[in-house]
């Protein structure tokens, strides 16, 4: 990829190694703060739409506020756990490329901000009411988000130097452990409350 032709929005969709690799070689730290912002803005908005009735603008503020700190601390732990797992894996990436592959793995899942401003237009508020337009967006994101892993596995196959079969127990393995931090988190507080 040539520098001035470099177009990493456009380039993840088709060519998502060569994308990670112009990334890791130029900055690999350029853009997270707000890739990481806007996945966790969108993340929260849809959990919101399904599942609050707050005040809408109040709901909005606070998503709006909380996403940067969210996401930022969501991709440095689930990097951290692409490191973690991927160096049993004899992986070598360092962990501001693996934060960088997480990210812009992401990047296709930014267009749930259109289903969600359509299903705000269609539903006349930010909370949803089940209808057939909402489960065929649930369908959209849905392979949405399955192309989001797909990159993902390739990106990391890419910074980690794994075969895809390596790059997709990394991913899982990051993924089982992300999902169990919250549950040993709870244990090791619930232990010390027990000591103190």
């Amino acid at each position: 990829m040539e520098k001035d032709a470099f177009k990493p929005w456009l380039t993840v969709w088709g060519h998502p190694r060569k994308t990670i690799r112009a990334v890791i070689d130029r900055s690999p730290k350029k853009g997270i703060f707000w890739l990481a912002s806007l996945y966790a803005f969108q993340y929260i908005l849809f959990n919101i739409g399904y599942s609050f009735r707050g005040p809408p603008l109040v709901t909005f503020i606070v998503a709006l506020l909380i996403s940067p700190i969210l996401g930022m601390l969501w991709f440095y732990v689930f990097g951290w756990f692409l490191g973690f797992t991927g160096k049993w894996l004899k992986g070598f990436a360092k962990p501001e490329h693996l934060r960088a592959a997480f990210a812009w793995s992401k990047f296709p899942v930014f267009f749930n901000y259109l289903v969600w401003v359509i299903l705000v237009i269609d539903s006349g508020s930010i909370f949803f009411e089940w209808t057939t337009l909402l489960a065929v967006m649930n369908w959209v994101t849905l392979a949405l988000s399955a192309w989001s892993l797909v990159l993902l596995i390739l990106m990391v196959a890419e910074v980690q130097q794994f075969s895809i079969g390596k790059s997709i127990l990394n991913c899982f393995l990051a993924v089982l452990f992300f999902s169990l931090f919250p549950f040993i988190i709870s244990l090791i507080w619930g232990a010390l409350g027990l000591v103190a």
